[in-house]
């Protein structure tokens, strides 16, 4: 009760003690260093696959679930999102946080009798599909 007591009967020092803190308060929101656009590499894969003249559902059945199938025997992955359409197809494949994927991508992932890295690996299938050419594009930049 003692200090509420002392700023009760002393105005001029509460005020005084008020404006230090305010002056401290804008000196420290200036001097403080903010980032707009941070550095930061978020750990998706994109694999673009491109196979002209096919249907949505033939790209889904020969390409798409055969890269979900092949990828999904990576560790760290969170989540695999597909979309197919018209000529094309896109899958993106998200890891957990703080997992580098420059390195997930040339990681040996060991299918069938001859290893792959996620590049060889996803090229391989989609050269293989039967009745056309496709061609892939695997981006490990992020978004």
């Amino acid at each position: 009760m003692n200090i509420i007591r002392l700023f009760i009967t002393r105005p001029v020092t509460t005020m005084m003690l008020v404006l230090v803190f305010v002056v401290l308060g804008v000196i420290a929101y200036k001097r403080m260093y903010v980032d707009l656009f941070p550095d930061i590499k978020l750990p998706i894969v994109l694999v673009t696959q491109v196979y002209e003249g096919a249907a949505p559902e033939e790209i889904e059945t020969q390409v798409v679930k055969k890269v979900e199938d092949a990828v999904s025997n990576i560790s760290d992955i969170k989540h695999i999102y597909s979309s197919v359409y018209e000529n094309y197809a896109l899958t993106i494949i998200e890891f957990h946080y703080g997992v580098d994927v420059d390195i997930k991508a040339d990681v040996d992932l060991g299918v069938g009798s001859e290893p792959r890295t996620l590049n060889g690996l996803v090229a391989a299938i989609v050269t293989g599909v039967e009745g056309g050419s496709a061609q892939t594009l695997v981006d490990t930049r992020g978004l």
